[in-house]
C-alpha cells in the first residue's frame, strides 16, 4: 500500500498540546518542513443510475476524480448514489438511503426547497447542478484558494479494518465547537448496464463511487477508529476522511490513503 499525504510531507514532527477551558486538546506546535498545508476540495456528487440527467454528471466527476488521481492532487471526489429514483424502475445496487439521508441533511443548511439529482456539493458549502461546468471548476478554484482550519493524518491498518486519525495542527479559531470525521471508502473503475428506467440500454462509468461510510465525533486528539466494511481491497480503492461541522456543514480539514 502507499499513502497519499492530503496537505503536506511531514519530515520530523515535533508538537505540544494545551487544554482550553472546555478541556479540548488543541495541537499548538509543529515542526513542518517549511510548507504550510496545501488547500484541498470535497466534492460530494448525490446521483442515481436510474435519473437521466446524472449520466453527464458522473462523466464530469469521473474526469475529476481520475485527474486528481493521476496529479495527485487535493481534490477528493465522492459519489453518492440515492435510493429514492430504485422505485421508478431500475434499482441501483450501489445506491443507499442513508446517502439520501446525508443529502437530505444538507437540504437545509443550504437553503433548498428540495433535493435533486444531480446535485455536486463543495465543501459542504455551496452546490451546483452536477453538469455545471462552467460555474463548478470555478467555485473548485476559489475553494482551493482557502487555508485549511486542521491539517491530519491517516493511517489505517492492513485489511482497513481500522484506522488511526493523528492530528497534526488545528487553526486557533476552531474554538471549541463540535465537529464530525466522516470515513468514506470508495472505488473506481465500475460500470454498469442498465436495463430498465430512465437510463436503459446505457453502459455507465463510475469513479470514487462510495462503498461505505461512517462517521463519529472528533475529538481533535489522536484516534483509533474500527472500520467496518465487506470490501475486497485492491488498488482500486481510496479511503477518504474529512472533518466537518455537523451543523453548519462546512468542512475543515481532509485526507486520503490510497490502497
Amino acid at each position: 500500500m502507499r499513502q497519499i499525504l492530503g496537505f503536506f510531507i511531514l519530515v520530523t514532527l515535533i508538537g505540544c498540546t494545551e487544554t482550553n477551558t472546555e478541556g479540548q486538546s488543541l495541537i499548538v506546535a509543529a515542526a513542518q518542513t517549511g510548507q504550510e498545508a496545501e488547500p484541498f476540495v470535497i466534492l460530494e456528487l448525490f446521483t442515481s443510475e436510474g435519473c437521466s440527467d446524472c449520466p453527464d454528471a458522473e462523466r464530469y466527476l469521473n474526469e475529476i476524480a481520475l485527474k486528481s488521481w493521476a496529479d495527485r492532487d487535493y481534490i477528493y471526489a465522492l459519489s453518492f448514489h440515492v435510493d429514492y429514483w430504485n422505485k421508478l424502475g431500475w434499482q441501483d445496487i450501489f445506491s443507499k438511503r442513508s446517502f439520501s439521508d446525508r443529502q437530505r441533511g444538507y437540504r437545509s443548511s443550504l437553503g433548498n426547497e428540495v433535493i435533486y439529482t444531480p446535485q455536486l456539493i463543495i465543501n459542504g458549502q455551496q452546490d451546483y447542478v452536477g453538469t455545471d461546468r462552467d460555474k463548478i471548476q470555478p467555485a473548485i478554484d476559489m475553494a482551493l484558494q482557502n487555508k485549511p482550519k486542521v491539517y491530519f493524518t491517516i493511517t489505517p491498518n492492513e485489511d482497513w479494518s481500522s484506522v488511526q486519525i493523528d492530528p497534526i495542527s488545528i487553526s486557533e479559531n476552531m474554538g471549541a465547537e463540535a465537529y464530525d470525521i466522516h470515513l468514506a471508502i470508495v472505488e473506481r473503475g465500475l460500470s454498469t448496464d442498465v436495463l430498465r428506467g430512465e437510463n436503459e440500454g446505457e453502459k455507465l462509468d463510475h469513479e470514487n463511487i462510495v462503498r461505505d461510510f461512517q462517521s463519529q465525533k472528533w475529538d481533535s486528539t489522536l484516534m483509533k477508529i474500527d472500520l467496518s466494511h465487506d470490501n475486497e481491497l485492491t488498488e482500486k480503492f481510496s479511503l477518504i476522511a474529512f472533518i466537518q461541522n455537523p451543523d453548519t456543514k462546512e468542512i475543515v480539514g481532509a485526507n486520503i490513503w490510497n490502497y
